[in-house]
């Protein structure tokens, strides 16, 4: 109700309820409320994510980084806690969204701006260290993808598992992105 009527506030606050009442909730807890917690924590995360989403690597360059990296381990950390649940679809989700969170860090680190007055040669260097940087983000990501995509082996197939395996269909595509090819044959037997 508070979702479609735009008071996140209100909304934030019955979601951290519903997450509290959980946790105090003891022997009585059931699959539901662990259920119903589990979607307020990812709800909650999804908001933290936005915010990260939000901050872009512009100059002032420093300070923004700095907020970035502020927000994005608190959206890590959201996001591990609504997949710490145990309830497939959240944890799903969750594991997307930690790995989107690594693949547009080291997206936006590449494509970040570049400090003024430094020469060709000064550039070149400076887009080589970035790269350095992003390499272990983009890993990380294709890691946790990697994950997510493994849940088809527990019979776990949903729409935060395809989107998985999409990522890595463009963040490795030498692994990701074969067409199979087959042999035209006729059926002699009949």
């Amino acid at each position: 109700m508070y979702e479609s009527g735009g008071e996140a506030a209100k909304q934030n606050y019955w979601l951290r309820e519903i997450i509290t009442a959980n946790k105090n909730a003891g022997n009585q807890r059931t699959d539901r409320t662990q259920y119903l917690a589990a979607k307020a924590s990812y709800t909650l995360a999804v908001s933290v994510y936005a915010q990260y989403k939000e901050i872009r690597l512009v100059e002032p360059l420093q300070a923004n980084m700095k907020k970035k990296k502020k927000v994005m381990k608190e959206a890590l950390r959201v996001f591990q806690e609504s997949a710490g649940y145990g309830v497939a679809e959240v944890a799903t989700a969750s594991t997307f969204h930690v790995a989107e969170i690594y693949n547009q860090f080291a997206t936006e680190l590449m494509e970040s701006d570049r400090p003024g007055g430094l020469s060709e040669e000064e550039l070149e260097q400076y887009d080589i260290l970035l790269e350095d940087q992003a390499y272990p983000f983009e890993e990380k990501a294709i890691e946790i993808h990697e994950t997510n995509s493994g849940r088809v082996a527990e019979g776990i197939y949903d729409v935060w598992v395809r989107k998985s395996f999409s990522a890595l269909i463009t963040l490795l595509p030498v692994r990701y992105a074969k067409v199979e090819r087959g042999e035209a044959y006729i059926d002699v037997s009949r």
